[in-house]
């Protein structure tokens, strides 16, 4: 046992001579790899066309993440397609809006008092008005059927809630009565109509406001997309690395081949001589 690990041990520094050995050998040729391909890398980050963003965030409360996926799907799908005059057409905006935009993207939180909300960065290829690119993004997703009906539905039910809150409240008032010239209210009928005050509240609050996609942040600034210039370097310089080990490697195994052949037609002359 003791025999096998001091071989293990031999065989290990033996590896690790022939690494350096080699590495002394050809690590300037290597390095020269690495340089070529960081250079490389970064002539193409350089001759990427430039890009810009317009971020911002806000909440539907009609949507969902399948909601979402789908309307943002479709809607990269025509921008893919260069459908942009049918996407003109069905939200009013100019057709050259639309051609600068590359895509959009989106991320999505369920978690914002039972509505979504959503942070949508949108990719363009030209300098644009970030408030007609939040305008835009505004009505696509306000055209979403799946919306526009939610939207219609709860239109029609609030006024309805509000409505059935007030015939309580005034049936609240009517079953109060009077002792000894004062009026008196139950405990219970005073908590009830404070808790029908606080719902007729919070459900004006909700019409006033009841949007398609409510806008909570923007910028409304437009901004050029940064490259990882770090990335691209070091990734293209570990190209070059491996692409200098594979020649390398290739060269070996064609010497190794070369000499083989070499003996191999030695022994053959050998033969014919004897």
């Amino acid at each position: 046992m003791e025999h096998k690990t001091n071989n293990d041990e031999i065989d290990l520094i033996e590896v690790g001579v022939k690494l350096f050995v080699f590495l002394k050998k050809r690590g300037v040729k290597l390095l020269l790899f690495v340089f070529i391909g960081s250079i490389l890398g970064f002539s193409l980050l350089k001759s990427l066309p430039k890009s810009y963003e317009v971020e911002f965030s806000g909440y539907s409360p009609f949507a969902n993440e399948l909601v979402v996926k789908e309307w943002l799907g479709e809607l990269n799908r025509n921008l893919k397609a260069d459908n942009n005059r049918i996407i003109a057409e069905n939200y009013s905006v100019h057709e050259k809006l639309v051609g600068k935009i590359q895509e959009v993207e989106t991320t999505v939180e369920e978690d914002h008092e039972k509505s979504v909300r959503l942070h949508i960065r949108v990719l363009l290829n030209d300098l644009e008005d970030p408030v007609e690119v939040v305008n835009f993004m505004n009505s696509y997703i306000a055209g979403n059927k799946y919306i526009q009906k939610s939207l219609q539905l709860r239109e029609k039910q609030i006024p309805e809630a509000i409505k059935a809150i007030n015939d309580q409240l005034e049936s609240l008032k009517k079953s109060n009565y009077k002792g000894n010239g004062t009026t008196v209210v139950m405990h219970d009928a005073a908590n009830s109509f404070i808790t029908l005050l606080n719902k007729k509240t919070d459900l004006e609050k909700d019409m006033e406001f009841l949007r398609a996609f409510v806008v909570l942040s923007n910028s409304n600034c437009i901004s050029p997309v940064k490259h990882d210039i770090i990335g691209y370097v070091g990734i293209s310089g570990l190209i070059g690395l491996l692409l200098g080990l594979v020649f390398y490697a290739l060269k070996g195994v064609n010497n190794y081949a070369a000499k083989l052949n070499i003996i191999e037609v030695s022994r053959r002359k050998l033969k014919k001589t004897a």
